[in-house]
């Protein structure tokens, strides 16, 4: 496992953004929520994702809209 790597596990898709020792700061690439830190073993049942399976996920979500909202 690496920076930049995504991790899923068939439903969850998460983007790797930096390792700390036993932890990893990552992003849930289907959900709009901040970086967290969690640890190693939290991922252990995930595999390696290929970069296609992001534009698929997020026009199938309905979490990504497609216009910004207003703030």
């Amino acid at each position: 496992m690496k920076k930049l790597d995504l991790l899923t596990n068939g439903t969850e898709i998460w983007r790797v953004l930096d390792i700390k020792g036993g932890s990893l700061l990552v992003i849930d690439c289907r959900k709009m929520t901040m970086p967290r830190w969690v640890c190693k073993e939290c991922f252990a049942e995930y595999v390696l994702a290929d970069e296609t399976i992001l534009p698929e996920t997020m026009t199938s979500s309905g979490n990504i809209d497609s216009e910004p909202s207003a703030l």
